[in-house]
């Protein structure tokens, strides 16, 4: 069985909300910016969110969220949130997001925070997409990945493994 994540997040968070019409609450614009995103101490680089909404009883729109660095890789992904306010007649599911993403060159450190305390020192590539969805309580996550030139430790075993790239 695998554990829960157990990720701590850290960082300087800037950001700038706009919003066309402050009094009937629409137009709303957001920008935020993570200069250094650290998990666990470790760097990841920089994080950048644009999202939207019509207005704060709406769908939120995530138009997009990248988490760049050089030597670790790329995240994009996007999608929505609607809130347990939405009253907006195009809103189909309250308190319900879905987000679809994909990764590029991404280090497997990242699966690390999932396979803890079974595997450590993951290395390699990690390329893939995934799907999240559900209520905040009970997200579904679905997709695919390619490990290239990957390797990792399972400690229970005391072996290391090697998962060679083959085009």
């Amino acid at each position: 069985l695998v554990p829960p994540m157990q990720i701590e997040p850290s960082g300087s968070i800037y950001g700038n909300v706009t919003i066309d019409d402050i009094f009937k609450q629409e137009g709303i614009n957001a920008f935020v910016t993570v200069p250094t995103l650290e998990l666990n101490g470790d760097e990841w680089g920089q994080v950048k969110i644009t999202a939207s909404a019509s207005s704060f009883k709406s769908e939120i729109r995530l138009e997009e969220l990248t988490v760049e660095k050089e030597g670790k890789g790329k995240v994009i992904a996007s999608g929505f949130y609607n809130s347990p306010i939405a009253t907006d007649a195009k809103v189909q599911k309250l308190n319900y997001v879905e987000v679809q993403g994909r990764a590029e060159q991404v280090s497997p450190q990242l699966l690390e925070y999932m396979l803890q305390p079974n595997a450590r020192d993951l290395v390699g590539e990690l390329n893939g997409s995934a799907r999240l969805w559900g209520t905040p309580k009970e997200i579904n996550i679905e997709g695919n990945g390619i490990l290239k030139d990957a390797a990792a430790t399972v400690d229970f075993l005391n072996t290391r493994y090697s998962i060679p790239y083959v085009a």
